[in-house]
């Protein structure tokens, strides 16, 4: 059985350890991507809506228009994904923003065929809740005066009302998104602030989640995909933790179906590209097996009850503690940790068994994301 126990114990780490040479073995040499502060080419920024306030609308779409760029080179399109757009916004008093209204088709769906509407070089993509730093825009495109350049992400801060977890881990993978992108591959962007060279940009299913796909087609078709963590955008948001269950059981849920599609399409052609899958494996599929893996170590522990029980106790114990801290109010984010680990890992299982089920959720709705 102590066999049995170290083997379980050993399989995952090799796994990954596995990978993660693979991804340093396969890295395929990158000539240094130039950047031009003076680049000003036509952009389309597409912004996404599904039936928000009248408020909501307006204030971005005044944050849009006051973006340090050019005016005559700024197109802009805001899409609505069902629902009809409020009747006080009156369009007319906007005469540079389309309005566009789809039939409820999802949100992938909806920005493919923007962008065949738009007139813009670069399409930027941004939600309508998410606002942008003056600078954002510049930032990413000044990166397109490199032709061999597909797509670049921006960077994306939870701006919390209460305290969160979350803030402090996107700003950690921010960091290492942006340092293995001089590789010319990011695994996935920020739904707030992504954009592409729409003359490369893949057509994709609607159920495919567009900013985590988006980079993985770009680059798998020759293009570099890189992020600038210079390009910011931000969401003001007053959510506890428990919230965070659907929203990213939601994403999982998507991003898992997403994957297993993409490995259907490729089948062995996936080892002409082993740099871009192990980053993918490394970045994203082996963190949602993660779960499995703990909770088979934790039964493991059922050969050892001695073992099995006082792990049991203090697992019990910090997840508790953890939670109670959070009801109180608690803003220390060591403190808070546990309970937001409970909370993703419990999106993980969930999000396990809507693909299974064959959940996809290609419609989705204000703040889900």
């Amino acid at each position: 059985m102590t066999t049995l126990m170290l083997t379980i114990l050993m399989v995952y780490p090799a796994i990954y350890l596995v990978c993660i040479a693979a991804s340093f073995l396969a890295r395929r040499p990158v000539r240094r991507i130039a950047r031009d502060d003076a680049y000003r080419p036509g952009v389309t920024v597409i912004i996404a809506s599904a039936g928000e306030d009248v408020g909501t609308i307006r204030n971005k779409i005044e944050n849009t228009l006051a973006l340090q760029y050019p005016p005559e080179l700024l197109e802009i399109i805001l899409f609505s994904d069902g629902p009809p757009f409020p009747e006080s916004l009156e369009p007319a008093r906007n005469p540079r923003v389309h309005f566009v209204r789809f039939e409820q088709m999802g949100k992938t769906e909806c920005q493919t065929r923007c962008v065949g509407l738009a007139a813009g070089e670069v399409i930027v993509f941004t939600d309508i809740t998410a606002m942008f730093a003056r600078n954002a825009v510049l930032a990413l495109t000044r990166w397109y005066a490199d032709p061999r350049i597909g797509s670049v992400g921006g960077s994306f801060e939870y701006r919390f009302t209460t305290s969160n977890v979350e803030a402090g881990y996107l700003s950690r993978e921010i960091r290492n998104k942006a340092t293995h992108s001089q590789y010319g591959f990011v695994a996935g962007y920020y739904g707030p602030i992504y954009s592409t060279r729409r003359t490369v940009y893949p057509p994709m299913p609607k159920f495919y989640p567009a900013d985590l796909m988006l980079p993985l087609l770009v680059s798998w078709n020759g293009a570099l995909s890189i992020l600038d963590p210079e390009s910011i955008a931000y969401r003001v948001l007053d959510r506890k933790m428990e919230q965070e269950l659907g929203r990213k059981r939601r994403i999982i849920a998507q991003s898992m179906a997403a994957m297993l599609r993409f490995v259907r399409e490729k089948g062995v052609g996936l080892m002409e590209r082993i740099d871009i899958v192990s980053a993918v494996l490394t970045r994203k599929v082996l963190r949602w097996f993660f779960v499995l893996y703990c909770i088979v170590l934790y039964l493991a522990l059922l050969a050892a009850p001695v073992i099995f029980l006082a792990t049991s106790v203090v697992v019990f114990l910090t997840l508790a503690g953890s939670w109670q801290y959070a009801r109180l109010g608690g803003r220390n984010h060591a403190v808070l940790a546990p309970y937001y680990a409970l909370v993703i890992s419990a999106a993980t299982l969930l999000a396990f068994f809507d693909v299974i089920r064959g959940e996809t959720y290609a419609a989705w709705r204000p703040g889900s994301r």
